[in-house]
């Protein structure tokens, strides 16, 4: 046995210091009262640790690390140890310069190694460590987050004892076998699938990890998600693709330009200028477009500023020696490359020519439609001068005149008229003014109206209607206008034996029918024939006179009441006009009374017939 003496001989051998007390509780905290200590100090015995100078310069809570001992047997910190000898014994041991040097280095080691692992954590990308054996030994949140698991669950174990690794496990394994016979890095992309059932790509980077002494200890891997990014990839991929389908399938060539050279082109160019667009890139400066364009068309934009817009109308050769119309634009883009877009003008540049050449067809009828009349109203009053000289005036030659005379005005003022009208529609300054009216009486007073130019010509007009009274909402002067003009073309083209006018009950419509059994309008102008300026000559009928106006009045008319017309027609068995009302009234009383007296009216007739000779 060793007496306490030599006990005490060997702990004052040790480096450090230690204080032998009893544990005591004061108030509600607790202390050690110090009974034994190595120490040369005078003053530490039946002492507490708060009384004592070494504890008090150490500055700790002495209570929480008692608290602490209690709990589990030990207490550690850099300077000092407390270890429980028993229910109420206890050792403190205090180090000295060097040992706190060494704690505090360990210490430093593991707060390094804590702010280690954090910051690895913090890493969006996996990082893991494997030995040669394939095991991991560590490895990042990121991974353990990608296969919804914890860190601890992955260490120690390999891709094939990782649920979610299994089936790709064979797949690692062959990797990680060529990194370490490769003895270099190797990247691969990789295809994991997630519990969700969802596929998430992985670039990843392996590579071996050799100790100071060139011996293998395992693999270091860097995994990224580049899910996202392929996705994106491939959108903009899809997008390139989609926009290239664009560029190509544009009727108008587009060739992007930078530095004064084609670098872009659409296949529209092949299309416009006959040639194959690897042909541009053969000759790929600016000029080489522009010397395509006849010299005298260039001319008038000469000199061209390339670094200003322009825009410019001219002729091409093409390749195949054909002529063409285009029209380039010329302009910068956000990117600093300029884009050249030529349109081809060709067939928009002929149906101006062709307007032109109707208008001037136009004008030179309407010149003669002018000048027919006033020729006979200048010849009827060269006539009246004449006999007035003579004094030999014969009644019935006088009247005969005179009527010459107003029937050819009234030829003059519908033809005025007419062009104005027109003129008002096309801007939009007609007035339209439609009230309540009885449909079926103003379509038959108007169809009575013209009875003696229908026997004038032996035609037998025959009025039909299903319903005695209608009352519709439309504008009274205008509607009568449409019945005179398709009853007067009727009677001038028709050339038949009669002549016949409907008014019908629709579904939701009241249909007005104008037929005749006359020699019918070509095929070729059926189309046509409701536009400005259009007639219809054709070889059964010498009749070629009018403005072309009549029938684009009669539909701009209709339109206003919301209706619509059709015409059907064969050549040597008549036309008929269907025009379609909607059955509707408006909010006042029904007006049975006309615009016009009996006079009136038939003077009305008249203007409406003056061309009908």
């Amino acid at each position: 046995m060793i007496d306490a003496s030599l006990k005490s001989r060997i702990l004052d051998t040790t480096p450090g210091k230690y204080f032998y007390g009893r544990l005591v509780k004061k108030h509600t905290k607790y202390t050690l009262q110090i009974y034994e200590s190595n120490t040369e100090e005078e003053f530490w015995c039946n002492r507490t640790l708060g009384e004592i100078h070494l504890f008090k310069a150490i500055n700790r809570d002495w209570d929480y690390c008692l608290q602490e001992t209690i709990a589990s047997g030990e207490y550690t910190e850099a300077q000092f140890s407390i270890k429980k000898l028993s229910d109420d014994e206890f050792v403190i041991w205090v180090y000295d310069f060097e040992n706190r040097i060494l704690l505090e280095a360990q210490n430093e080691l593991k707060k390094q190694q804590s702010l280690l692992e954090i910051f690895i954590d913090s890493i969006p990308d996996i990082i893991f460590y494997k030995d040669v054996n394939k095991t991991y030994i560590t490895c990042n949140k990121a991974l353990a987050n990608l296969i919804n698991k914890d860190k601890d669950y992955i260490i120690g174990k390999k891709d094939s004892e990782i649920d979610i690794l299994v089936l790709q496990a064979h797949k690692y394994k062959e990797f990680d076998q060529k990194v370490i016979e490769s003895k270099a890095g190797i990247a691969i992309e990789e295809k994991i699938f997630l519990p969700s059932g969802d596929a998430r790509i992985m670039e990843s980077l392996k590579v071996p990890f050799w100790s100071a002494d060139n011996h293998l200890l395992g693999i270091i891997g860097i995994c990224r998600d580049i899910t996202e990014k392929r996705r994106a990839e491939e959108k903009i991929i899809h997008s390139e693709k989609r926009f290239k389908q664009v560029f190509d399938n544009i009727s108008d060539a587009i060739m992007i330009i930078e530095e004064g050279k084609v670098i872009e082109v659409n296949d529209a160019y092949e299309q416009i200028y006959g040639e194959s667009y690897k042909k541009l890139h053969e000759d790929i400066e600016m000029n080489y477009i522009l010397d395509k364009v006849y010299k005298e068309d260039l001319a008038k934009i000469q000199p061209i500023n390339y670094n200003e817009p322009f825009q410019a109308k001219g002729r091409i050769l093409r390749g195949d020696g054909k002529e063409r119309w285009i029209n380039m634009k010329y302009e910068a883009m956000p990117d600093g490359c300029w884009i050249l877009v030529v349109t081809d003008i060709t067939s928009q540049v002929q149906k101006e020519r062709e307007l032109e050449n109707l208008r001037n067809e136009f004008f030179a009828n309407l010149s003669h439609e002018f000048k027919t009349p006033v020729n006979l109203i200048h010849s009827a009053l060269q006539l009246l001068r004449v006999n007035f000289k003579r004094m030999q005036l014969d009644e019935k030659d006088y009247s005969k005149c005179f009527d010459i005379c107003n029937q050819n005005i009234s030829r003059l003022l519908k033809l005025i008229s007419n062009l104005i009208d027109s003129t008002k529609i096309d801007s939009g300054y007609f007035k339209y003014n439609p009230q309540n009216y009885n449909v079926v009486s103003v379509i038959e007073d108007t169809a009575l109206s013209v009875l003696a130019y229908c026997e004038q010509n032996h035609i037998e007009m025959i009025f039909d209607t299903e319903m005695e009274e209608k009352i519709l909402y439309f504008d009274l002067e205008l509607m009568e206008r449409i019945i005179l003009n398709l009853l007067s073309n009727a009677i001038k083209y028709s050339k038949g034996t009669q002549l016949f006018v409907t008014v019908k009950q629709g579904e939701d419509n009241v249909l007005i029918i104008v037929e005749d059994n006359g020699v019918g309008i070509p095929k070729d102008y059926l189309d046509n024939i409701f536009e400005k300026f259009s007639q219809v000559n054709n070889r059964f009928t010498k009749v070629g006179e009018g403005s072309g106006l009549g029938l684009y009045l009669v539909k701009s008319f209709i339109n206003m009441h919301n209706g619509e017309i059709f015409v059907q027609s064969e050549l040597g068995k008549g036309t008929r006009f269907i025009i379609s009302l909607p059955d509707i009234q408006g909010p006042d009383e029904p007006i049975y009374s006309s615009l016009y007296s009996k006079m009136e009216f038939v003077e009305r007739t008249k203007f409406e017939f003056s061309d009908l000779i």
